[in-house]
């Protein structure tokens, strides 16, 4: 059995306060350019394109977790 690869990532910043997204981390099989999740179902708040995360990688290097994991950073863009 091949060995498949793993990347850990993990969103920083949100479209809206207390977003679960902000901080969260994301087990991926490459390591993409950018990342688009999808809308929050539980907010009433917000319709439409306007609660999407549209996350780019960070420029900083990969961190390392307590678990030696390493996390690369994605950061939160608004698409507007």
């Amino acid at each position: 059995m091949a060995y498949a690869e793993e990347f850990w990532l993990r969103t920083t910043g949100a479209p809206t306060r207390d977003d679960p997204r902000d901080g969260a981390l994301h087990r991926s099989p490459s390591l993409p350019g950018h990342l688009d999740l999808e809308p929050l179902d539980e907010n009433p708040d917000f319709e439409g394109d306007e609660d999407d995360a549209h996350y780019v990688r960070s420029d900083l290097p990969p961190e390392i977790d307590h678990e030696g994991r390493t996390i690369w950073l994605y950061e939160f863009k608004p698409t507007a």
